[in-house]
């Protein structure tokens, strides 16, 4: 574990001019400049070459339906286990990523990707996909990366490997597959999501959302008009919160986990859109817009110190929905161009989220669990909310090839019926 990469003594490459070619995993940047390492012939690659490959275990290049791979090989139990590629010379960058495979595991309890700079700069997936190839990417600018790092995004730097970690007990061997990786250079933040834009969210999709959350909300028209009159803060169960004029919080709000996942999570605001949709009443939507601006303001462009809750894998779903209803009610509406500007931002970087492996069911002591559900709509739900965005169809696949991998796992057929088998 304590082996490093030598830094090449050469000085910076520069990674200016946008690529030729650049992986759809990385549609969601602006690339300004990309090194990609492929074990195959992947167009615009250079091959990952094995001499410049270290760590542990044994690394051979295989091929496997057409595709070559490198397959890192560890054995030994329980441990820690390292691959890493040592670039030939450094590179300015604010992005690595990889496409991997993990195979052979009894348990994993991470795997992790990263740089050498001042020990080992990385983020952690606590609970990957097994027996199945994913793209595990990251750049300073994501809040993966903040999420993991303290809120800590550096500026783009000098960066000489990348380095996948993975812990975990393997079986007789445990495999690292690897069929490509990357190192990038981005801009703070994708054009297209900053550009204005005039295409509106689909009415179908906001049909889906509000059809599901008058599901989840039964009791939504009658809290909703409580807030109006009384300022009584509306949550999930027919929970109504004391909330004083002049505090940022309902008072009531440290009191239980449940209040803190659903104020976060945006009921409030889900709860008076539904409102204002049933009986025409601008009032409400106005109210939902404070609502998720106040949010913006506390938690989102500065760090909330209720880290868990502001960031739980499943509020942060709910709340990505709530903003896409908003963000559908402003185009509607005629909401100013720098807030909605700003909720498209916010939008985006969720779904950026949502769509990590860093992220996935990151609260949940196992992948295969019902927070992953809401994680795979709500990207699915920004996925057909913007398909004019680049990303869309990445995340859309992406999105309903998890789905398929839960109801695959957690759901069984049983005399004609259908059994959840997850008991949460």
């Amino acid at each position: 574990m304590n082996q490093t990469t030598e830094r090449s003594s050469a000085p910076p490459q520069s990674l200016t001019g946008a690529p030729k070619i650049k992986p759809t995993c990385l549609d969601d940047r602006d690339i300004r400049g990309l090194q990609h390492f492929s074990a195959g012939t992947a167009p615009g690659s250079r091959p990952i070459e094995t001499g410049r490959l270290s760590g542990d275990g044994q690394r051979t290049l295989q091929e496997e339906n057409d595709t070559a791979h490198i397959v890192a090989c560890f054995t030994g139990g329980a441990g820690s286990y390292q691959l890493h590629l040592t670039l030939e010379q450094a590179t300015q960058a604010n992005g690595v990523g990889a496409r991997v495979r993990l195979r052979g595991w009894k348990h994993i309890d991470y795997i992790g990707i990263g740089y050498t700079l001042d020990g080992y700069r990385h983020v952690k997936a606590a609970n990957p996909a097994l027996e199945q190839w994913f793209d595990f990417v990251v750049g300073h600018n994501d809040l993966a990366w903040g999420w993991r790092n303290n809120w800590e995004q550096p500026g783009p730097c000098e960066i000489t490997d990348i380095r996948l970690y993975v812990k975990g007990e393997t079986e007789e061997s445990g495999f690292l597959d690897v069929s490509d990786m990357f190192v990038w250079l981005e801009s703070d933040t994708p054009q297209e999501i900053t550009a204005a834009s005039t295409r509106p969210v689909p009415l179908r999709t906001l049909h889906a959302l509000r059809s599901y959350h008058k599901k989840a909300f039964r009791t939504y028209l009658e809290q909703a008009a409580l807030f109006m009159e009384t300022g009584l803060c509306p949550l999930n169960g027919n929970i109504n919160l004391e909330w004083p004029a002049d505090a940022p919080l309902p008072t009531a709000f440290m009191e239980a986990t449940t209040h803190q996942f659903a104020f976060h999570a945006q009921h409030p605001a889900i709860m008076l859109m539904l409102m204002a949709h049933d009986t025409g009443e601008l009032a409400p939507v106005f109210a939902a817009r404070d609502a998720i601006s106040l949010w913006l303001e506390n938690s989102y462009f500065k760090p909330d110190p209720n880290l868990k809750y502001a960031w739980y894998n499943h509020g942060t779903a709910e709340r990505c929905m709530a903003m896409v209803m908003l963000y559908g009610a402003g185009q509607e509406l005629g909401f100013d161009t720098c807030f909605m500007t700003r909720l498209r931002l916010a939008i985006f970087r969720h779904a950026q989220l949502l769509a990590s492996e860093v992220f996935y069911v990151s609260h949940q002591s196992l992948r295969y669990h019902n927070h992953g559900w809401f994680q795979d709509m709500a990207l699915l739900a920004v996925s057909v909310a913007f398909p004019g965005w680049r990303m869309a169809g990445y995340w859309c696949d992406l999105a309903i090839w998890r789905l398929e991998d839960q109801f695959e796992k957690l759901i069984m057929r049983e005399n004609g019926h259908a059994v959840l088998i997850e008991n949460s």
